[in-house]
């Protein structure tokens, strides 16, 4: 990493530098006061003074350094004495003479961390009940042993071992064979179960209790709503403890019929009169109180300038919303209901802090409108495409969309002079890129895609007679070259007058601390961290890529040494061959819901799953590989994934990796499991975009995993070029990912320039002249990279610690389903979900898992 000088001095080895507070130096070999026979020689008797160096173990006492050969009537104070923890102590002793003269001695207490010893049987049986550990003894009693409880009857082999600490050394391994046995030798259960308040007291009690025994319980009865931890004990004839359970008594109350009237409004309230919104979300936008007014007409998304004014109305209007929410009782909810409450306390909190006055950000600062990707010009062609035309309105819609495009791309340029004015221009880079994709689509002209897209959809609506889809087509044509293509013109030409504006390009990293503010607010956001601190955000990206970008280069290293697998490795490297024989992407849909089987559920429903790709003017510019767009929440049939054939190409393990992210078992799986909760409407499409790219990332990584320990091949040489395939991208992804997220944080908080971007990736063994190319694209995503980077390190952390806790109780269907149970929230309530899934499965399962 390149680091700055700030006023350092460095000082060549060797140099040796004399410093006097006079005009004149003395000379050291000069006796001082030589003539003075009387004055006690002090360095003789220094001399015969001794303080020696101290080596002990750590024991628990306090342990000192004292001085000998004290002359009659000298005292000796003491320093940085008397010490009982491991550690190097420079001790100083004060010794004064009697005559009042001082000197000091020196000398080093030095502690060691004591010797840990591990001592158990080589062979050991137990039970299950509450999860068996081998039986072991250590010297002593402030280490933890690092062993994780079986829970599941079997055969092991468990190493066991004291891990290090403040006083005691790393103790010996010792390996057991262990053999675990069934805990439950009682046909007994104990089930958790949910109730619904209705203020009677509830209880769980156990079943199967054989003749002769009897039953004890705790904790095992509740009123309220919440959760109670129940234990049941079972006892023998003796009274002797035969068996303990645990499960989980829950009250939960029937949902609170006003919050769902005021979820239902807002959720009104919040799809406003966006028709794009409606006919994505909806099929029959009646069944959500969608009601519209027949003489409204669809208008394609128009900049309007903002006023401080306006600002301070929208602040006013959502903490009224927020006062509204607060307002319910979280006792009153329902389970489900409060899943809908936190998602909507995290909306209205960052919108009222981000309209908040006295914070002064402002919606200037962020690129959108116009950007190098084609900005909103380039999201029309996204819609359209993706427009159902369910019924005659919504190809009116369409129409209405294309007729407004003049009037709204006209706007985009005086949301580029608004930028100027504000102190924010656009850079001559992004003019010319938008420029280069609006001639793309004017070059196309009536050959442009979009067209025939249009009008073959109008000709499959079965409503319409052949005399409506003749005329909705002519008014397409004329549509498209009246209005659509003007539009594109009209644009093109006019934003080459916001050119020259930009003396120093970075956007947010060139705002100084007002861009700093608002990048921190835009990632806290974005990840949905509550008490996120950005310092620790920075060093937690620095040590993972440190981490994995070692073991992809080792990896790589590996395959290099073998050059006919290296030669495999990088045919599939470069996705000339499939690394499971599949190139049609659709295809590779019911392999992939195969891979999703073993770790995901299986969903309620299987819809029909398209593939489409993306326009080539689009693709050309767009930074995306693939997209996924969500389905209408009352629909179950049909769902559509596109890819982008310029990025893709003839990679098929790229496209492969791409189908599981935006489809199966990723976005489109996440988001159909999402629709099956009982959540309502709003949380269901108000998603934190970290936890879906941190989810949809880590499936990418699971592929590997599955492909590695699923892939069938008979050469010794293709099994290890898949093997070195597979691991090489899962840290491949994990580093790159990571990577441009470390890099936009250097961009917009540590000021790097693009010589830090190039240096930077070169380190870790990535291509070091890319430095251009990746600071333009950083500057217009400010906090995107973030989604998928840390998210998809906090997913593996998620699991890891899970894997940790758990041990062999650890599930991994069922923790992406507590993952998934919450729908797309923040990375915080993740974080919740997922502890407490852990707590009690420790809880519920910890006490007897029997064996499958």
């Amino acid at each position: 990493m390149k680091k700055k000088r700030l006023g350092l001095l460095f000082l060549l080895p060797g140099m040796i530098f004399t410093v006097c507070n006079s005009v004149g130096c003395s000379d050291p070999k000069q006796d001082v006061d030589s003539d003075d026979d009387t004055k006690t020689d002090i360095n003789v008797i220094k001399a015969s003074v001794v303080m020696n160096d101290l080596t002990v173990n750590y024991d628990g006492e306090v342990h000192s350094i004292t001085v000998q050969n004290l002359p009659e009537g000298a005292t000796v104070t003491y320093s940085n004495n008397d010490k009982v923890n491991p550690g190097a102590y420079t001790v100083e002793a004060r010794v004064t003479l009697a005559d009042g003269s001082v000197f000091t001695k020196s000398a080093t207490l030095y502690i060691k961390k004591n010797a840990s010893v591990l001592t158990a049987e080589p062979v050991q049986t137990a039970k299950t009940y509450g999860g068996a550990v081998p039986a072991y003894s250590l010297n002593n009693d402030s280490q933890e042993v690092v062993v994780t409880p079986i829970y599941r009857a079997g055969k092991y082999q468990v190493e066991l071992y004291a891990a290090a600490n403040n006083f005691y050394k790393e103790s010996n391994h010792v390996i057991v064979d262990f053999t675990v046995i069934d805990g439950n030798p009682l046909d007994v259960t104990f089930k958790s179960q949910k109730f619904t308040y209705d203020g009677e007291v509830k209880a769980l009690e156990a079943t199967g209790i054989p003749e002769g025994y009897t039953v004890e319980y705790e904790n095992n009865t509740r009123t309220e709503k919440g959760k109670s931890n129940a234990v049941c004990k079972v006892y023998d004839s003796s009274h002797n403890l035969a068996l303990t359970l645990n499960a989980l008594l829950e009250v939960d109350v029937s949902p609170n019929a006003s919050f769902e009237t005021f979820l239902d409004e807002f959720f009104v309230e919040y799809l406003g009169t966006d028709y794009v919104a409606w006919n994505i979300f909806t099929i029959n936008p009646e069944n959500f109180n969608l009601v519209r007014d027949v003489t409204d007409e669809a208008v394609w998304y128009t900049y309007k300038t903002t006023t401080e004014q306006d600002l301070l109305d929208a602040y006013n209007e959502m903490t009224d919303y927020r006062t509204q929410l607060c307002a319910f009782s979280t006792d009153t909810l329902s389970d489900e209901q409060l899943i809908s409450y936190n998602r909507l306390l995290d909306f209205f909190d960052s919108f009222v802090e981000y309209h908040d006055p006295a914070n002064n950000y402002s919606p200037l600062m962020l690129v959108n409108y116009i950007d190098q990707f084609g900005g909103y010009p380039a999201d029309f062609g996204t819609y359209a495409e993706a427009y159902e035309f369910r019924t005659e309105q919504d190809i009116k819609d369409l129409l209405s969309y294309i007729k407004s495009l003049p009037d709204a791309f006209a706007s985009y340029v005086t949301y580029g002079n608004d930028r100027i004015t504000a102190g924010y221009p656009l850079s001559d880079y992004t003019i010319s890129e938008m420029t280069s994709y609006l001639t793309d689509v004017i070059n196309a002209g009536s050959d442009y895609y979009l067209n025939e897209v249009i009008k073959n959809k109008i000709n499959a609506c079965d409503y319409l007679t052949n005399e409506q889809k003749e005329s909705y087509c002519n008014t397409v044509d004329s549509y498209m070259a009246d209005y659509f293509m003007p539009a594109h013109q009209n644009l093109k030409t006019s934003i080459q007058n916001l050119k020259g504006n930009c003396e120093v390009e970075g956007y947010l990293a060139s705002y100084g601390d007002a861009g700093k503010k608002l990048f921190e607010y835009e990632l806290r956001d974005l990840l949905g961290l509550k008490d996120f601190d950005l310092t620790e955000y920075g060093s937690y990206l620095a040590e993972k890529i440190d981490e994995y970008s070692s073991k992809m280069n080792s990896i790589i290293s590996s395959a290099q040494s073998n050059s006919s697998v290296w030669k495999k490795f990088m045919s599939y490297y470069n996705g000339y061959t499939s690394v499971v024989g599949i190139t049609d992407p659709v295809d590779m849909i019911d392999y992939l819901k195969e891979f999703a089987t073993t770790i995901v559920p299986t969903l309620d429903t299987d819809p029909e799953i398209s593939i489409k790709y993306m326009d080539q003017a689009a693709a050309k510019k767009s930074n995306a590989v693939a997209y996924y767009m969500k389905s209408a929440l009352d629909s179950d049939n049909s769902e559509h994934i596109t890819l982008n054939g310029e990025k893709l190409r003839d990679d098929y393990n790229e496209t492969l990796s791409t189908m599981a992210h935006e489809g199966y078992p990723g976005h489109l799986y996440a988001y159909l499991f999402d629709k099956q909760l009982n959540i309502s409407n709003a949380a269901k499409i108000m998603t934190s975009t970290a936890h879906g790219e941190g989810w949809a990332t880590y499936v990418q990584l699971k592929l590997y995993e599955y492909i590695k320990n699923t892939t069938t091949v008979t050469s010794t040489i293709d099994k290890d070029a898949i093997k070195y395939f597979c691991d090489y991208n899962y840290y491949n992804n994990l580093t790159a990912y990571l990577a441009y997220t470390y890099v936009d944080y250097g961009i917009h908080i540590l000021d790097w320039t693009i010589d830090d971007i190039n240096e930077f990736f070169g380190g870790i063994g990535f291509n070091s002249s890319a430095g251009d190319s990746i600071y333009h694209t950083l500057i217009e995503t400010p906090t995107t990279y973030a989604a998928y980077g840390y998210g998809m390190s906090y997913y593996v952390d998620l699991h890891e610690n899970a894997k940790e806790k758990l041990g062999d109780l650890y599930d991994e269907v069922e923790f992406n389903s507590a993952i998934l149970s919450h729908g797309w929230c923040s990375l915080g309530e993740l974080k919740e979900v997922t502890d407490e899934y852990v707590d009690n499965t420790l809880f519920v399962l910890g006490a007897l898992r029997p064996s499958k």
